[in-house]
């Protein structure tokens, strides 16, 4: 019954769960089939990505429609192909429900317009929002951004975050490589190590047009607020922009911010003179280009800008903190309250000092061979001891006078076996410059001033063997200089001066002495216990009693003590006769010829007899036996 009830138990189950498996698969299959009827759509993983994409890239472009991401998708096993291609494009709305898009790959140079949507033409109907991309590994042709490559649709709450890898030839971006529609609220932040680069190739593939948020800003009058770039390297030939590469007079830009940025140009000698008009890096913009000037930038700033152009083109090269250079006759748009702060290098023109942009120092210590300064602000020739630049101050008020040197003697000190010398010198510690004279006049290296050590004055000891009373040692070098001590005369390995050392070894052999036996007069001693080499007591002995008196007739018959208690008693009359009788029988004993004692001789024979018949009975009774 039991077995019964488990299979069916089994069976429900199956039936159960089916269905789940089949939904999966067939939700993938069966996506957008609807597309005709509804408006609305979703994306809760990967196989409906990719089906969404398909369509799009069939020729449905979703205009009028809104597709919502439900779950955060990992595009890590995936080369991917971006949604929207040439002639369709994806013309709807996609709302990124603040999810993710991980692990963006494309590795392919031969590709145009390429990234998460490849070409988006909804224009103000349509929009791109609340969509992350994390860690993005872009390797393309032309038009290259993570968000996307071409695109006309408004763009908010859109990050790219993490690893960032973007590379193409011409109009790269690491938000979009050429965007026409408002950006609001739209970040790039990268990794340490974050880079977007262009690459030459040829002409009209020539790795220029290269931006942190946007490669080309198109033509129009179209706004970017709100929005930044962060933490990454941007480096091509020419056009290079730390927020956008190369913008129109046309757009506009509020509260945007550039941070720790490095701005570089790779071109060569010969592009540089070949481009000269158009050779721009912008902490902000690299290049205005010319068109209607209606546009403006409002209270934007940059901080930790660094320009980096070759030696060999660097008075070819224009570079400045907000932007780089303008091709329409110098002429910008509007500036309002902009901002250069931080750390900034690399900057080799006066394009930020101008009206609207306001440059900010921060304090600057002086050393003791260059002048410092206090923190101020400066715009258009002017300086200022406050940020809102109403206390206005002169250049000479802004320095704070070097110091001059503050050199110590150092004495001279003779080199050793273990530690290096010096001649003598002079040193200052606010600029860390060394002098070989008093008077300051000589800078030399540091190195310069060293004495080298001088080699060991080493002793050689020999082995000795360790004995029970005297310690050993290896044999070893010993400097008498440094005191040190050495396994070989290599001197490579050191010892202690205890690691050298071999202990006593056990004692040999022994003996025992001062042995005493005990007496009646005097205590005995059982013996020491000593070495027969060092003379050393192993074992201490013991003390014995004194024995007893043996007395016989009154005396000891050792020590000839009288027994105290001994008392001589007199004979009697029968002692006296027994004393008498006994006497006169050895006399007449004594008188008896001494012929030797025949009884005696008589016995022995007798036990011989005896013995010979034993045998003889003994041989017989074996005979009998062997018969």
């Amino acid at each position: 019954m039991r077995k019964v009830l488990s299979a069916l138990i089994a069976f429900a189950m199956l039936i159960v769960m089916t269905p789940s498996s089949i939904s999966v698969k067939a939700s993938a299959e069966n996506w957008g089939q609807d597309y005709d009827t509804v408006n609305t759509f979703t994306i809760a993983d990967k196989e409906e990505l990719l089906a969404f994409r398909d369509m799009v890239n069939s020729g449905k472009n979703f205009s009028g429609k809104t597709v919502t991401l439900q779950a955060d998708i990992d595009l890590a096993s995936e080369e991917w192909i971006p949604i929207g291609r040439e002639s369709k494009p994806f013309g709807g709305s996609f709302q990124g429900n603040n999810k993710k898009i991980k692990n963006l790959t494309i590795t392919n140079r031969d590709l145009n317009s390429a990234g998460f949507f490849g070409i988006t033409g909804g224009g103000s109907n349509g929009v791109i929002a609340d969509l992350t991309l994390e860690n993005v590994h872009i390797d393309a042709n032309q038009t290259v951004g993570a968000l996307g490559g071409y695109m006309v649709t408004r763009t908010v709450n859109c990050q790219v975050i993490g690893d960032i890898h973007i590379s193409g030839t011409f109009m790269v971006g690491g938000l979009a490589g050429d965007h026409y529609s408002k950006i609001e609220n739209s970040h790039v932040k990268g990794n340490e190590g974050s880079t977007i680069s262009g690459r030459y190739v040829e002409a009209n593939s020539e790795g220029d047009n290269i931006g942190g948020l946007i490669g080309l800003r198109g033509e129009g009058s179209n706004l970017i607020q709100n929005s930044s770039v962060s933490n990454i390297k941007i480096s091509g030939t020419r056009k290079i922009g730390g927020f956008i590469d190369a913008a129109f007079l046309s757009n506009s830009f509020e509260n945007c911010e550039v941070n720790n940025v490095i701005i570089e140009t790779n071109a060569s000698v010969e592009y540089a003179n070949d481009n000269i008009s158009s050779l721009g890096l912008g902490g902000f913009i690299g290049v205005f280009n010319n068109h209607t000037p209606n546009g403006h930038i409002v209270s934007s700033t940059v901080r930790d800008i660094t320009m980096i152009i070759p030696e060999n083109i660097k008075d070819i090269a224009t570079a400045g903190y907000m932007y780089g250079l303008s091709r329409a006759s110098g002429k910008t748009p509007d500036l309002t309250e902009n901002l250069v702060t931080g750390t900034n290098t690399g900057s080799n023109n006066a394009k930020d000092n101008v009206e609207g942009i306001t440059t900010h120092y921060a304090r600057l210590e002086p050393t003791c061979v260059e002048d410092g300064h206090i923190e101020y602000w400066m715009s258009v020739d002017k300086y200022y001891k406050d940020a809102a630049r109403t206390e206005e101050i002169t250049e000479a008020d802004t320095i704070l006078a070097k110091s001059g040197h503050h050199a110590v003697k150092v004495e001279a000190k003779e080199p050793s076996c273990i530690e290096e010398g010096n001649i003598a010198y002079w040193y200052c510690d606010q600029c860390d410059e060394y002098f070989s004279d008093e008077l300051l006049t000589t800078k030399v290296n540091k190195e310069d001033l060293i004495l080298a050590v001088v080699p060991h004055k080493t002793v050689k000891i020999e082995a000795k063997a360790p004995t029970c009373t005297e310690k050993g040692n290896i044999a070893y070098w010993y400097c008498e200089e440094c005191d040190q001590y050495f396994l070989d005369e290599t001197l490579q390995v050191k010892l202690t001066k205890e690691e050298t050392v071999l202990d006593e070894t056990d004692h040999p052999a022994f003996t025992l002495v001062n042995v005493k036996k005990a007496s009646c007069t005097e205590e005995g001693y059982t013996g020491d216990l000593v070495c027969k080499y060092c003379g050393e007591v192993i074992k201490q002995g013991k003390a014995t009693a004194k024995l007893a008196h043996h007395y016989v007739n009154g005396e000891c018959s050792e020590c000839k003590e009288k027994d105290p208690n001994y008392v001589l008693q007199k004979p009697t009359e029968n002692d006296t006769q027994t004393s008498t009788d006994t006497n006169k029988k050895e006399t007449e004993t004594n008188k008896t010829p001494q012929t030797g004692d025949e009884t005696n001789i008589a016995f022995w024979m007798f036990l011989t007899m005896v013995s010979v018949l034993g045998v003889a009975s003994l041989h017989r009774k074996n005979k009998f036996i062997e018969e």
